[in-house]
């Protein structure tokens, strides 16, 4: 009966566990909050961590295709086709469904914004294993003449 007790008790621990914050979730969902040098900040963080999930996340907010599903306030990628609006979860790639055109707001950047996602997005690329998006992200880079960008052109070359 101990025994019983005890694996129900652990059993019960773990159900009540919660669950580890995904740092790249925590970050995108701070995108479409204060102002675009509040966006070229978190972009700026996003892209510190390192994660190959935020290209697309990343690539979607530069080209206008970042929402926020006012339902429920999730971040998601919104694609029109004809005359359906589908909506992706940024990170993760699961399909959520069409969405009303009226049922997401779009997370706006400006030209600082989208300079900084290009430059962010050069960086998380040198990290790829294909070497022909490394040998591209570095033509990119190398567009960045900031120190940040030659220390992770070194570290890629390194690599």
């Amino acid at each position: 009966m101990r025994l019983f007790l005890a694996i129900l008790l652990g059993l019960l621990a773990l159900a009540l566990t919660p669950a580890k914050a995904d740092p790249l979730a925590d970050a995108a969902a701070k995108l479409p909050e204060g102002s675009y040098s509040d966006r070229v900040a978190q972009v700026r963080a996003i892209a510190s961590l390192g994660d190959p999930r935020a290209i697309p996340l990343l690539e979607a907010l530069g080209e206008g295709d970042l929402h926020v599903r006012e339902s429920d306030g999730r971040i998601v990628i919104v694609k029109r086709e004809g005359r359906e609006y589908f909506a992706t979860d940024p990170i993760t790639g699961e399909i959520l469904g069409t969405v009303g055109r009226r049922d997401t707001d779009k997370i706006r950047v400006n030209n600082l914004v989208r300079g900084t996602i290009s430059e962010a997005l050069a960086q998380l690329n040198l990290a790829s294993s294909d070497p022909d998006t490394r040998r591209i992200a570095a033509q990119e880079a190398a567009k960045y003449g900031s120190a940040t960008m030659l220390d992770r052109l070194r570290q890629a070359f390194e690599a």
